[in-house]
């Protein structure tokens, strides 16, 4: 008969409960260990995080603004597209920027800003160097006319203004005269000697 006073018949048995739950906690922890130990790869294989969600939307930029509607790029993309604004239908131009517009989410603004396609109007003006330096005017966004200004020698391109085309005689620091180019009928008339600062 045990003596209810003697405790260590007692002591004994959670000694061994004890010693046995550590053990099977011990065996446990290095079974777990192991098996992680050996989940990777082969050593030097590559190891692809995908990017996370993005919480910024892209970054679009206004280019042009008329009466009817508005000419915007959007970042990522190489394209122009004129949004009308009572639809809010999209038109894609079919003249493509140089490259993809590249945004600074951090510093909130782009890397660089594309050229100029004119102001305050429904006519795009795209200008190009080549064969010969010229502007071509679309009106709303190519669903209208489409008229040719060329550059005359001498002359740089500075701008288009609603339909007409300004260019500069001297350099950009160094403006001699402006010309207007106002496209009519008949082709374009040129108005002269307006000069820089007057």
């Amino acid at each position: 008969m045990i003596n209810p006073l003697d405790r260590r018949p007692r002591r004994r048995a959670l000694g061994r409960i004890a010693l046995t739950v550590s053990l099977a906690v011990t065996a446990g922890i290095g079974t777990t260990v192991g098996a992680a130990a050996e989940t990777p790869g082969a050593p030097g294989e590559a190891v692809v995080v995908s990017p996370g969600a993005r919480f910024v939307p892209r970054a679009t930029i206004v280019l042009n603004a008329g009466e009817t509607g508005f000419l915007t790029a959007q970042e990522g993309d190489d394209r122009l597209r004129w949004i009308d604004y009572a639809t809010g239908g999209t038109t894609v131009l079919d003249h493509r920027l140089p490259k993809p517009l590249s945004y600074d989410v951090d510093e909130y603004r782009f890397t660089e800003y594309p050229a100029d396609f004119g102001h305050g109007s429904d006519t795009v003006a795209v200008h190009s160097e080549s064969p010969t330096p010229h502007v071509t005017l679309q009106q709303r966004a190519g669903g209208g006319a489409t008229t040719t200004v060329a550059v005359p020698e001498g002359q740089t391109y500075v701008g288009t203004y609603g339909d007409t085309v300004i260019t500069r005689t001297g350099t950009e620091n160094a403006v001699t005269s402006l010309h207007l180019l106002h496209p009519e009928a008949g082709g374009v008339r040129e108005q002269k000697g307006v000069r820089a600062g007057g």
